[in-house]
């Protein structure tokens, strides 16, 4: 059994399972955040999913408590990248906190 990707009728180009493993994206206990933006410049239509994140242990309190301050007080929204289920994917940080 092979895998193969369509580019065009009747022209595939076959993967192998090095391929999938060089393209796989490493998971990480950080977070990169790569801008703020206003909490309603972007319309909720465009959200699947709302996770609820948290410091994982005491190394992670004062920096989570700073996001999480900043986005109450200023009313902006972090935009980031994390790994979920080894896909890459693009997150807004939003405070729960009224």
């Amino acid at each position: 059994m092979v895998k193969r990707l369509r580019i065009q009728k009747d022209t595939y180009v076959v993967l192998t399972d090095e391929d999938f493993e060089s393209a796989r994206v490493e998971s990480s206990s950080t977070i990169k955040i790569g801008k703020f933006v206003d909490t309603g410049s972007l319309d909720p239509i465009h959200f699947d999913a709302s996770y609820y994140l948290a410091p994982d242990g005491k190394a992670g309190k004062d920096v989570y408590a700073v996001l999480r301050n900043a986005s109450t007080s200023t009313g902006k929204m972090a935009l980031a990248r994390v790994v979920i289920a080894r896909r890459e994917r693009a997150v807004g940080f939003i405070s729960a906190r009224p």
